[in-house]
């Protein structure tokens, strides 16, 4: 069986959530706070700003972390912004920029290398 990382987790998690639109009478405040809700739920912490304009939230600077178990080191990824957009119907477009960067930032504990960084643009 294979094991994934944290890591890979981390960056195909919301690309794959992003695919979907959202349904069900929901509003854009409610998917975003389910998707934190989730990753948190999966031991990461979530940092990111949000901002209303209308029926569009745009989260910005949305950073997620995570302290490996064992003190086996931590790992930091930026995924810049995601909108989600109120359709009007109970739906909720979500929009990804046409390029968007992710950051990685992996810092084992004891190696020699102190910190390891990926960016996929």
């Amino acid at each position: 069986m294979r094991r994934y990382s944290p890591a890979t987790l981390a960056f195909a998690l919301p690309v794959t959530l992003a695919a979907q639109m959202a349904a069900a009478d929901l509003t854009p405040a409610e998917v975003w706070g389910d998707w934190r809700q989730y990753m948190e739920g999966m031991g990461y912490t979530v940092t990111a700003e949000e901002t209303t304009d209308g029926g569009v939230l745009t989260v910005s600077g949305i950073s997620f972390g995570m302290q490996f178990p064992d003190n086996q080191g931590e790992m930091a990824m930026d995924v810049g912004t995601i909108r989600f957009e109120d359709q009007g119907n109970g739906t909720v477009a979500i929009v990804l920029p046409d390029t968007m960067p992710i950051t990685m930032d992996v810092a084992p504990p004891r190696a020699k290398v102190s910190r390891a960084r990926c960016r996929w643009t």
